[in-house]
């Protein structure tokens, strides 16, 4: 704490904010068009506001939305058929 004021001077590489919003928006685009729409809104939305509070440096943000897009992407195609390989335990 300096005076009053708190210094925020952590930053994460990639955003974890954007990187979260972005897989999100990305799975629910893909899944159902009218949820995507407004996903992305408030994923961008979520972007700019990290760029706004000058938290993580604008390079973190932009990884964070290109790896949430690819992470998203490989989710959606093949989350499914990795989830039908675990074993699932019968139940007594």
């Amino acid at each position: 704490l300096v005076g009053s004021e708190m210094c925020i001077r952590d930053s994460s590489f990639p955003s974890g904010h954007t990187l979260s919003s972005t897989i999100a928006a990305t799975i629910l685009a893909k899944t159902d068009r009218r949820f995507g729409y407004a996903a992305i809104s408030l994923a961008v939305l979520i972007a700019l506001s990290r760029l706004y509070l000058y938290v993580p440096f604008p390079s973190d943000v932009f990884a964070a939305a290109l790896l949430g897009l690819l992470i998203g992407e490989l989710t959606f195609r093949y989350g499914g058929k990795l989830l039908d390989k675990i074993p699932r335990r019968q139940k007594q």
